[in-house]
């Protein structure tokens, strides 16, 4: 399916959600594509704080109003099925997303000037990036479907192989005797469920729980397959924020079967109930999404995901399961590279924005401006680029350190147009008053 995805804010009730603009009707126009300032409580709107009443998991997929679950939409290819509450509300819509770009809609997205003076979304241009990332995909080392990765580990690919999910999700078998831990249920295509089921069969194990990493659908779309095929799973499920009908996980909770001990560590960041997993035998760790096999990974929210790679860096783990990809080798080493990869774009847009403060400070009279707009730090660090690599590939990912620089008290901005808007670099003496430190 492909076709544009747009950001809705429901007026109503302060939600943003995505919807398929081709599918919403006579609704299209009403307000499609655009954020109203009262949304934008967190930086870039795509998360509430929980104290605000208004709650939502993620930019997209699941709504949840003063905590009361509103709708989730799965897109299929076998077409559209409404799973959630019936309860009648005061603005109904149908929300729709496009399945296949779950986890890269967020990564995408940049705010937009909109003719009525709010902050506003644009479609991301979906054939640029296909471009992109099937030339990253195509350098890829081949994964067989079915191996075991370790005595006691044993990697089932999901079958759905692409741009953003490398070779596909892997999910894993741990454990050693009959009853095992299934983490993660891939995608939900037909080709995984009749894997592991066959796997499951021929073998003779049975599952004692299955651990979802988080609730990105490429990691929980087989779960309705796994129940379907054996109701008594339906009790095994266990997440955390957990769905209707699942079992919650908390920070430190052990689940345990013969030849492995898993301990569940909470690392929000790429999403807010992202979990990894640590089996003690083997001094390993799942990472899911937080770090990946190839490549690096995206961050819903930068901040805590930074706190979350140093939090699993002094777990002290030696190889890393990740949810796509090949195993990590050296964990240690790719969490570094992973935590100075993000350290060193933050030097390197502060820099850019204090050397212009100064050389604005210094030459004020001259009309020279004290700080930059996006696609001027761009140009200040990168040089000059096409503006659709800067539009698509850098700026999401700009805007979120601009972000985090500015909850750190290290960056300023001036209030406006968010394609103009000015972003400067706070004096030393500003940086502490706004950190409540002496001067």
């Amino acid at each position: 399916m492909k076709s544009r995805v747009y950001v809705r804010f429901d007026r109503g009730f302060h939600v943003i959600c995505p919807y398929q603009a081709k599918l919403a009707g006579s609704r299209k126009n009403d307000g499609a594509g655009y954020i109203s300032p009262l949304a934008l409580k967190s930086p870039i709107g795509l998360q509430h704080d929980l104290e605000d009443g208004c709650r939502i998991r993620s930019a997209f997929g699941k709504c949840i109003v003063n905590s009361r679950f509103l709708a989730l939409i799965d897109v299929r290819k076998s077409g559209f099925k409404e799973r959630g509450s019936k309860e009648p509300h005061g603005n109904s819509f149908v929300y729709w997303v496009t399945y296949s770009f779950l986890q890269f809609f967020e990564t995408t997205m940049d705010e937009l000037p909109s003719g009525r003076g709010m902050g506003g979304r644009l479609p991301f241009n979906q054939s640029f990036w296909e471009e992109f990332l099937s030339g990253r995909e195509g350098q890829l080392p081949t994964l067989p479907d079915i191996s075991h990765v370790s005595k006691s580990v044993i990697r089932i690919l999901g079958g759905n192989p692409g741009s953003m999910h490398l070779q596909g999700t892997n999910t894993y078998l741990v454990g050693t005797g009959r009853s095992r831990i299934l983490i993660d249920t891939a995608q939900g295509l037909p080709v995984w469920i009749d894997c592991i089921s066959s796997f499951l069969h021929t073998q003779k194990i049975e599952l004692s729980y299955v651990l979802l990493t988080h609730w990105h659908g490429d990691h929980t779309g087989g779960v309705p397959d796994l129940i379907a095929q054996n109701s008594s799973l339906a009790d095994k499920i266990y997440k955390n924020h957990p769905d209707s009908g699942q079992n919650p996980i908390t920070h430190g909770q052990i689940f345990s079967v013969d030849g492995a001990t898993v301990r569940a560590i909470f690392t929000p960041g790429h999403s807010v109930d992202h979990m990894c997993f640590l089996l003690e035998e083997e001094n390993a760790l799942f990472t899911g999404d937080n770090v990946l096999g190839h490549g690096f990974s995206v961050a819903q929210d930068l901040g805590r995901y930074m706190d979350s790679l140093r939090d699993m860096a002094s777990l002290g783990c030696r190889i890393g399961y990740p949810a796509h990809g090949a195993v990590i080798e050296n964990l240690p080493g790719k969490l570094e590279e992973y935590i100075q990869h993000r350290e060193g774009r933050e030097r390197m847009m502060l820099s850019a924005l204090t050397r212009q403060r100064v050389r604005g400070e210094g030459l004020r009279e001259e009309g020279v401006k004290c700080g930059l707009t996006l696609n001027e730090i761009v140009m200040a660090i990168y040089g000059k680029l096409p503006p659709e690599v800067i539009e698509k590939a850098l700026a999401p990912s700009l805007l979120q350190v601009l972000w985090k620089l500015t909850e750190d008290r290290m960056v300023g901005f001036k209030p406006g147009d968010p394609l103009k808007r000015q972003w400067f670099a706070l004096e030393q003496r500003k940086r502490n008053k706004a950190r409540g430190y002496p001067s």
